[in-house]
């Protein structure tokens, strides 16, 4: 990683799901969302509050992912190189990708977990 004048510049490199140190996969609904990791025998699940704002399963879907990436690292045994995590919607793997979401709400999750990240 190079810091030019406060620019930050991560090098890519590729790794497929046998590198993965840790594993999650999550999964949303409209009624609720959940993530789970099986090599560490744990889950976790919320029930969603019934408010028009939160209507989308993408948006649930993207909840999702934040709360397992938050959750990931809080663990402080266990700090993986190659988190993998999985879920069953493009849509919402697509604001994570081009970091720009729909609309400000799905932009503050996706920078939320860059904030994480970095």
């Amino acid at each position: 990683m190079e810091d030019l004048d406060g620019i930050c510049i991560l090098e890519s490199v590729v790794w497929g799901p046998d590198s993965a140190d840790l594993i999650i996969f999550c999964d949303a609904c409209p009624r609720g969302l959940g993530f789970c990791c099986p090599s560490l025998n744990l889950s976790f699940c919320s029930l969603i509050p019934d408010t028009p704002q939160l209507k989308s399963i993408f948006f649930h879907e993207a909840i999702c992912i934040a709360s397992a990436l938050t959750w990931e690292t809080s663990l402080s045994s266990y700090m993986p190189h190659h988190l993998l995590i999985y879920t069953d919607s493009m849509d919402t793997i697509e604001p994570f990708h081009t970091m720009h979401g729909k609309s400000e709400d799905y932009n503050m999750i996706v920078f939320f977990t860059v904030e994480i990240l970095l």
